[in-house]
């Protein structure tokens, strides 16, 4: 007989929950589902959305000069619910929240790194210009490079 699942289900991963799953699962999952929330934030984003990104990206740009990691990496991740919730689509939203929780360390690790932190910010800008535009493609290619970049940065080959 089978033991049977917990009650309540577990909603959501708790912190540290990611490494229970290799990086490159971790990864794949991340490049399947960003790109196609960045194309429905520049579909969807409404003018609030637009300026929580434009001030997200103004404090990267601030931590990232006085090299404040924490600081950086809290406007990243602020940045980055802040495209998905602007989808509109809540489960995308919810399922890239928790990864976005997850990666807090990763993006620590990836951001204090001086050439990679700034190659970082380069790619985030133009990111946050194709959603204000409108451009649902430039915006799902220049985040599917983001993500190419993160996991390039780990030296991980995804298939």
């Amino acid at each position: 007989m089978c033991d049977p699942a917990p009650w309540p289900p577990k909603r959501y991963w708790t912190p540290g929950d990611w490494r229970e799953h290799s990086l490159e699962d971790f990864l794949q999952v991340r490049m399947a589902l960003e790109g196609t929330a960045a194309a429905l934030a520049a579909s969807r984003a409404n003018p609030t959305s637009i300026l929580a990104m434009r001030a997200a990206m103004a404090t990267m740009r601030e931590a990232a000069m006085r090299e404040d990691w924490d600081a950086l990496v809290q406007a990243d991740v602020v940045l980055h619910s802040t495209i998905y919730e602007a989808s509109g689509n809540t489960l995308l939203a919810q399922v890239l929240g928790t990864l976005n929780d997850l990666q807090v360390d990763i993006r620590r690790a990836v951001m204090s790194i001086p050439e990679r932190k700034e190659r970082l910010l380069a790619i985030h800008e133009p990111l946050t210009d194709s959603i204000q535009r409108r451009d649902p493609e430039a915006a799902r290619s220049i985040m599917e490079g983001l993500s190419r970049v993160f996991t390039e940065d780990f030296g991980v080959e995804l298939d």
